[in-house]
């Protein structure tokens, strides 16, 4: 056999033989024994997936390395096109918030959502109040630096499109340092460890 064919396999995973078989096979005149020969392919392309034995993929795949020009009587209606040379659909974001947004992530994007539902201005606020306070933790724990009750609060009016506008005077968010952040669930170690001390005093 020459292994120096710059050919290129269609499918390689049924190797070079397989598709020359093919090649053969296109080349037969009397359709009889065209017909005999796909189905010997068949058997040597299930011998080499036998999880694809009896099934309609291997005949999908001989068509597709016969580039679909293999004149047979088929069981059943082959494939017309490769898929794999078809160009997958484009992956939409779900929000585009999130762009300049990400390090809130989607919780967060939830919570101001909800919050913009609530029509009591009370509740909203309140709500709110618990949205950029999360805000803050998230913000604290990916950036290294400080971030001003300001910053976050005119995050949360971008994220709910205007209608989450509060200022520092009217929401008052909780003091938030670096060493108080735990990165496994985003609540602040002090606040961990007043509840850890409340549920061993429980016990």
């Amino acid at each position: 056999m020459d292994y120096q064919q710059n050919t290129e396999l269609t499918l390689p995973e049924y190797g070079r033989n397989v598709q020359q078989m093919v090649e053969y096979c296109k080349t037969i005149e009397d359709r009889e024994q065209r017909n005999l020969c796909a189905k010997t392919i068949i058997t040597a392309m299930g011998n080499l997936k036998p999880a694809l034995r009896g099934s309609q993929t291997l005949w999908d795949h001989l068509a597709i390395i016969a580039d679909f020009s293999l004149d047979i009587d088929w069981p059943n209606e082959p494939i017309r096109t490769n898929p794999m040379r078809q160009r997958p659909d484009s992956i939409p974001y779900t929000d585009s918030r999130t762009l300049k947004h990400r390090h809130y992530g989607r919780l967060i994007l939830q919570m101001v959502d909800h919050a913009k539902q609530i029509v009591d201005e009370e509740e909203r606020k309140a709500f709110a109040l618990l949205t950029a306070n999360r805000m803050k933790v998230h913000f604290m724990a990916w950036n290294k630096d400080t971030v001003t009750d300001q910053h976050i609060l005119d995050d949360l009016r971008t994220l709910s499109d205007g209608v989450l506008d509060y200022q520092p005077t009217e929401l008052q968010l909780m003091n938030v340092k670096n060493s108080d952040i735990n990165l496994r669930n985003d609540v602040p170690l002090k606040a961990q460890s007043r509840r850890r001390r409340r549920n061993n005093r429980r016990r």
